[in-house]
């Protein structure tokens, strides 16, 4: 089905150590604002998801989703960090007015969870996942994958799972925004990616899907599980609308090189971001490509 996604503005109340949008530059949108969009997009889309920012953090979210039930919206969707959903009344009035589905970030178990977000939020987001489930919301756990969490995260997946989530989301770090220094402490070598996805394939059964997003293809296994559902920014553009984000932005930081050539998958990936290239050059991708077949036949 198609789906809008919403951004009801850059809401950031404080410097996680991966987020690209500083305090002093927040920007949140009015809710006359967000309502034109919502109308206009009804038109074209039968879902929509909110994002942000946080968008619970959003002074009119309740009025926003009154909003989208009444244009009769098939699906509204949420992607939060949630902490507002361990408010157990917060949840029953977002799911009284629509609320179908919503992504939690949780990046890791306590203390790498903490840590990157720079805020003792973890408690409050296994709350709020729990309070979502158990009012029938569809539930996934959403992870950006990065130095601080890469050993941790099949543990928060099998508390997930245990929980009753059904879906997962892998992103990988983008580095918009962010001071170079930052970012290469932060992300990981292209043969040690490829390596935790084939070590946790048995995790990964636990799920009825898998999202991975905006990884370059031949870091994921040559032959995908069937329950994986991989998302390029080529194959993104036909699946949502992005409402107020600038495409061209992103293919800008992106490139292929040589090797890209003698992939069979390169018609359905965007390339390599160009500060990985700088971070870790083609040697590296040389080695990783070396653990699984790619080559054209």
């Amino acid at each position: 089905m198609s789906q809008v996604v919403v951004f009801v503005g850059q809401v950031c109340n404080n410097d996680c150590i991966m987020c690209s949008v500083s305090v002093n530059k927040k920007r949140v949108a009015s809710y006359e604002e967000l309502e034109r969009r919502l109308e206009k997009n009804r038109k074209n889309f039968d879902n929509v998801s909110f994002t942000g920012g946080e968008p619970t953090e959003h002074p009119d979210i309740i009025k926003l989703f009154k909003k989208a039930n009444q244009l009769n919206y098939e699906g509204i969707k949420i992607s939060t960090n949630g902490r507002r959903f361990a408010d157990p009344e917060f949840t029953k009035k977002l799911v009284n007015l629509g609320l179908g589905s919503a992504n939690v970030a949780i990046h890791g178990t306590k203390d790498e969870h903490n840590y990157i977000i720079q805020k003792n939020g973890y408690d409050q987001a296994i709350q709020g996942l729990k309070n979502l489930h158990e009012n029938g919301v569809y539930t996934s756990v959403d992870s950006v994958l990065m130095k601080p969490n890469i050993e941790k995260l099949p543990k928060i997946w099998q508390q997930a799972a245990e929980m009753g989530v059904k879906s997962i989301s892998i992103v990988e770090l983008t580095p918009y925004g962010m001071e170079k220094s930052k970012y290469e402490k932060l992300i990981i070598p292209f043969v040690d990616k490829k390596n935790f996805f084939y070590d946790n394939l048995s995790c990964f059964e636990k799920f009825e899907l898998v999202h991975v997003t905006n990884f370059v293809r031949c870091i994921l296994p040559v032959s995908l599980p069937r329950n994986f559902h991989y998302v390029s920014y080529y194959t993104k553009q036909n699946r949502w609308s992005f409402d107020g984000l600038a495409a061209k932005n992103t293919e800008m930081l992106k490139e292929k090189i040589e090797v890209c050539n003698k992939c069979k998958y390169s018609d359905e990936c965007f390339g390599f971001r160009v500060k990985r290239l700088d971070a870790f050059g083609e040697e590296n991708i040389k080695k990783m490509m070396e653990i699984d077949n790619f080559l054209k036949e």
